[in-house]
């Protein structure tokens, strides 16, 4: 798994993790950052050499490359995935059988950003929102003033940050549920500030606006619809954001999710149905009168089937019409994992075809199947024992024993990555490793302490006695005090 960042000292690198299985290891795939390295430039060839390079300095050397580097997952960047000189198209070029995976993570926010393009009023609720976010960010008079609200309703505040912006869907959900949580005391901030006489009248007259505006039922019902379509989205990110997710799990969860905004399409979801029901009933929303304002209202039926359709068309099957995907992601998509999936279900017991009794219908199921992953992963030398540990498995009437034959396929199934989430984990552990104070450590020295971040031990049994004592002996330290 690879990504691209620039550091504060505005260096570009990339961040380089490997996904791989170890035998004794209890969760399966294991997920470790190898390096980080400093671009001399962001072309695709130099990305490539450099990267290739750093393998061969750890000790990957072709000959092993050639055998066990199967897949390699980044984002949607041109200079990653560009049909005809992107950094994918080039190892596959060197490693003809690799398999290409578009960041499952990023193809998420890529369908949300197609479901705003296309539903009229998403983006004034999205404007509105950055306002509130403004208010309160760039001004501690407005932040304390708003804590002081919520004293006084007795509730504690949430952090109102941006939605659909460059972070994951997550975080627009929890903006989102802050804006929920934080609704009356917004209401009650806004109120004070429009009757304060120390503010002159531009000012109160941009709070009557935003209260007119917080208090409108269709700003409510554009609040919690959206609550309940992030709740979905956020869930599903997070899934596929697990180190141990694998290709078929990813593919249920998100055809789960999928068929779920389906639903809400035409039954509401918890939120909205609670925001209805506040709304018909008593008029105001969490303690707030409402009124009918001239918000542009964001229509469910259309919301919805927007965003199942694009989580179709991003992360199941691309259409080559959808003009919206890059050439490269639609022919790595039908080819790879369409293709791929199909394969890889023939190892689930569910996807057997199976008489009454339960016993397989024909033992050769699924062997084709098989043999062309054993030629894909370069199992070649495996694929008799391979093949004859898979009609073994279905055979099995404990289908948690795993005939010894078969794990060298599911191992290589199981390194095939699905989101590069774990790069944007080290790209976070970097800015809390280079500072304003600290901008001009080496990338190499970065690469180190972020390498001991994320794979080290804890600090709590880290034991450094031999260190200090390595330092004393070769006269490079001298401790004046010791410490309990």
């Amino acid at each position: 798994m690879i990504d691209e960042s620039i550091t504060l000292s505005r260096k570009s690198t990339l961040v380089i993790v490997i996904r791989t299985y170890f035998e004794d290891y209890p969760s399966g795939a294991y997920v470790f950052n190898l390096d980080l390295i400093e671009l001399t430039n962001t072309t695709s060839e130099s990305i490539t050499n450099q990267l290739l390079s750093c393998l061969h300095k750890h000790g990957f050397e072709q000959t092993f490359l050639k055998e066990c580097f199967i897949a390699s997952a980044c984002d949607g960047a041109s200079v990653m995935l560009g049909k005809n000189k992107g950094v994918a198209k080039r190892l596959q070029s060197i490693f003809p059988n690799l398999v290409i995976w578009h960041c499952s993570n990023h193809r998420l926010e890529l369908a949300v950003n197609d479901c705003v393009n296309e539903v009229c009023g998403i983006n004034h609720f999205k404007i509105f929102i950055d306002k509130i976010y403004s208010l309160y960010n760039q001004s501690p008079k407005n932040q304390n003033e708003l804590r002081q609200a919520a004293a006084n309703l007795e509730t504690q505040l949430l952090k109102i940050g941006r939605i659909l912006s460059v972070r994951w869907v997550a975080s627009s959900r929890r903006t989102v549920n802050a804006i929920i949580h934080n609704y009356q005391a917004l209401g009650l901030h806004f109120d004070n500030d429009f009757i304060d006489p120390t503010r002159d009248t531009r000012e109160r007259a941009k709070y009557d606006g935003l209260k007119k505006y917080l208090s409108s039922t269709d700003f409510v019902k554009n609040l919690t619809l959206f609550a309940d379509a992030l709740d979905e989205l956020a869930a599903l990110s997070e899934q596929l954001q697990k180190q141990n997710m694998n290709l078929t799990q990813a593919d249920r969860a998100v055809r789960v999710t999928i068929r779920v905004l389906e639903s809400m399409a035409t039954t509401p979801g918890p939120k909205f149905a609670d925001g209805l029901r506040s709304i018909q009933e008593t008029s105001s929303y969490r303690g707030i009168k409402l009124h009918e304002g001239k918000v542009v209202p964001i229509n469910p039926a259309q919301f919805f089937t927007s965003l199942a359709n694009n989580l179709k068309n991003r992360l199941i099957s691309v259409s080559s019409s959808n003009t919206t995907t890059t050439n490269y992601d639609n022919d790595m998509n039908v080819k790879t994992y369409m293709n791929l999936l199909e394969s890889i279900k023939v190892l689930e017991p569910t996807h057997w075809p199976k008489n009454n009794d339960g016993a397989v219908v024909n033992i050769t199921y699924g062997d084709n199947e098989v043999r062309n992953m054993c030629k894909l992963f370069h199992l070649n030398h495996y694929k008799n024992q391979i093949i004859h540990g898979f009609r073994t498995y279905k055979m099995c009437e404990e289908k948690d024993e795993i005939p010894d034959d078969l794990k060298p396929l599911l191992k290589a199934v199981a390194t095939i990555p699905i989101s590069t989430s774990e790069c944007e984990r080290n790209f976070s552990s970097m800015n809390e490793i280079v500072t304003l104070l600290r901008s001009s450590l080496n990338v190499e020295t970065i690469a180190a302490l972020l390498f001991i971040n994320c794979v080290g031990p804890p600090l709590t049994i880290f034991n450094p006695e031999k260190y200090v004592r390595s330092w004393l002996a070769q006269g490079k330290l001298r401790i004046e005090c010791l410490f309990s």
